[in-house]
């Protein structure tokens, strides 16, 4: 096949390579001669890493982003630039001297403003770093500026701002130094369209310039009066004292917290503030009430109706959702205004607009005696909550996400199993009876935990009308052996214990916490990813090798708490244990495993063995993670025995993590 990309014009070339991280740029400079040197125009820089734990890890970073500043051609434009790390200084595993360290910070501020500054062209600026680097000065001159990201930096010698074309902003946890202020950043930007500040201090007495131009903001703790304009607004929190203008332009409202002390009728107030109201979206809700009876719900009584907001007896178009949930409470008063919310909702939405999501998440704790409902109380408070489940979501053919956690006495409204656009379904504690049939040709994602099927009834039965399932979730649940399963031909993703897997072998992701070579019979030749939680005294290391030649595409493989496994050749002395015949191994670890992750390594002789022979066979391994599981000073040992085992792989990285 003839190779296309390399004719076309460089222009193209480096307009594809920019949307590439930077180390990939790089790489395509081995692929022919003329690719040798075209990574030093590409108009883009692009660096990230994690929160890594190795001072190794952080040096080899640093040094690729120097070799490739000092290397690139500087008489090309930068149009974007992107370098984001943070850099765990409380870490003790990495061990740089406070200068050091500030020495690091210095060379890095000097090559962003090296880099930066060179180019009058520069549209798009994304810096996550730390709070010891000072943002340098020269970008707030950079009339080009775009797009602008700052997150985990410090703002300081602001001679003035100037960014006449700036539509997006997007501030994250950004130290402004005494005498500044978010507003004076804010005052050099008039055609900002979309802005974004969290977790930054604003001083209540700094006066803001209006933002006549925005339309997007999120933000928590905001002078709102600065953004009376935009027509889409998303707050972390709802206090209404502040909702006192008028949002005139307001289509799509995000609030994400309503706390006990905000009710609903003066969430109900403050939507008068937003005539023109199309989409609300409510996120967490604590202990809310609806403001008339905080002791009897007998009393309780819902707004005036001809008081009701304007924007929702005539514009809202959008309360696609219903979203109540509560933990494990031991008042019989908050149970109390918690169902008293979920029934008033219920009563007053308008049942001619579609809900696309329903969830309800509460546990009611029967056996606490300090609620002292009657048993014959909590029948009738379970028939209510059924009743009002069956006619929220029976009312709307187009519902798409339903989430149910309740309790056992609770029946599944049969109605639900006909919903034909449901495409997420997610049930815990809840009882299942009565299904007349079962019909989901869009269903995607089923998760089930806990839920009791009544007799004649099985799992087998509910996923029989999910011929097009990609994601299943199975915990708690009792499967009947004798029960015949269909095959779940597009299962993507799966994640059970003791299940028969025999009807899932097309998954490519696949995690069980329960290990039993009896049912790995079979070959999964799709999967390329495996976590398995449990591994007990009765497998050891050379059964599970031998499960995985049945998985022969596998590339990722995670394991959890090991049990007092042994590699199978020694149960009683550990100097004769041995490893398996190495001419053996199975093809996905000799040939395309690239992940392997021990998730509670306590460094028996066994764990040992087994890192030591992955590492030795794995020529294709990229990462080794091990979490170590120590309270007894071991840590450095177990770390020491596992760096000094041999690694067939070149670019294999060992990395060591704290298992909690």
């Amino acid at each position: 096949m003839a190779d296309m990309i390399s004719n076309f014009s460089a222009d193209i070339l480096l307009y594809i390579l920019s949307f590439l991280p930077t180390k990939q740029v790089v790489a395509t400079s081995v692929l022919c001669k003329r690719w040798n040197l075209l990574w030093r125009s590409v108009p883009s820089f692009d660096f990230c890493i994690g929160n890594e734990n190795r001072k190794e890890t952080y040096d080899q970073f640093f040094h690729s982003v120097f070799s490739f500043l000092r290397s690139r051609d500087r008489d090309q434009p930068l149009l974007r630039f992107r370098l984001n790390y943070f850099f765990n200084s409380f870490d003790p595993t990495i061990r740089y001297s406070y200068s050091a360290i500030r020495d690091t910070e210095s060379i890095i501020k000097k090559r962003i403003e090296d880099a930066v500054s060179g180019s009058a062209r520069i549209q798009h600026l994304d810096l996550s770093l730390d709070l010891y680097i000072v943002m340098p000065s020269v970008v707030f001159t950079f009339k080009t500026l775009v797009f602008l990201k700052l997150a985990n930096i410090t703002v300081k010698n602001i001679p003035f701002v100037d960014f006449p074309m700036l539509k997006i902003l997007h501030l994250n946890c950004v130290l402004f130094s005494k005498g500044l202020d978010l507003s004076q950043l804010l005052s050099g930007c008039p055609n900002l369209e979309d802005l974004e500040v969290k977790h930054i201090l604003i001083h209540g007495e700094r006066k803001f310039s209006r933002l006549y131009n925005l339309i997007n903001m999120a933000a928590k703790l905001f002078p709102f009066e600065i953004v009376k304009n935009v027509k889409v607004l998303s707050s972390d929190m709802f206090r209404q004292q502040e909702w006192i203008f008028d949002f005139q332009n307001l289509v799509q409202l995000k609030l994400d917290n309503l706390y006990i002390k905000n009710n609903w009728v003066e969430l109900l107030e403050t939507l008068r503030h937003c005539p023109m109201l199309q989409t609300l979206a409510i996120g967490y809700i604590d202990k809310i009430t609806f403001g008339s009876s905080a002791e009897g719900h007998e009393e309780a009584v819902l707004p005036d109706p001809q008081s009701v907001p304007a924007c929702i007896s005539s514009h809202l178009k959008t309360f696609p959702s219903f979203d109540f949930c509560i933990g494990n409470e031991n008042r019989k008063e908050t149970y109390d205004q918690f169902f008293h919310s979920v029934f008033s909702f219920l009563r007053s939405r308008d049942r001619d607009q579609p809900l696309l999501r329903f969830r309800l998440n509460y546990f009611f704790n029967s056996f606490d005696p300090t609620i002292r409902y009657s048993y014959s109380a909590i029948r009738d408070t379970e028939s209510i909550i059924k009743k009002r489940i069956e006619d929220a979501v029976s009312g709307s053919a187009r519902i798409q996400h339903l989430d149910l956690s309740l309790d056992l006495y609770i029946v599944m409204p049969s109605v639900v199993f006909t919903f034909k656009t449901l495409v997420f379904l997610k049930l815990a504690n809840i009882t299942v009876k009565n299904i007349p049939f079962v019909d989901f040709p869009m269903l995607k994602i089923l998760h089930l935990n806990c839920v009791l099927f009544s007799k004649g009834l099985d799992l087998s039965q509910l996923l029989s009308g999910c011929p097009n399932l990609e994601d299943l979730e199975v915990k708690h649940i009792l499967i009947h052996g004798e029960r015949k399963f269909s095959r779940l031909y597009n299962l993507i993703n799966m994640a059970a214990k003791l299940f028969p897997f025999e009807i899932v072998k097309n998954v490519k992701v696949l995690s069980s916490d329960m290990f039993r070579q009896q049912e790995w019979i079979f070959d999964f030749q799709n999967l390329v990813q495996l976590k398995l939680d449990n591994l007990y005294i009765k497998n050891n290391w050379v059964e599970l090798l031998e499960t995985l030649r049945h998985c022969p595409m596998l590339q990722t493989l995670a394991i959890g708490y090991i049990d007092k496994i042994t590699f199978g050749s020694s149960a009683e002395g550990h100097e004769e244990a041995v490893l398996p015949d190495p001419q053996s191994v199975p093809a996905c670890i000799s040939s395309h495993l690239k992940t392997c992750t021990l998730e509670c390594y306590r460094g028996s002789i066994d764990e040992l063995l087994f890192a030591r022979y992955i590492m030795q066979n794995a020529k294709y391994l990229r990462t080794m993670k091990i979490k170590i599981f120590s309270y007894n000073g071991e840590k450095l040992n177990m770390i020491r025995d596992l760096s000094s085992c041999m690694k067939s792989s070149d670019t294999c990285k060992l990395s060591f993590h704290n298992y909690y």
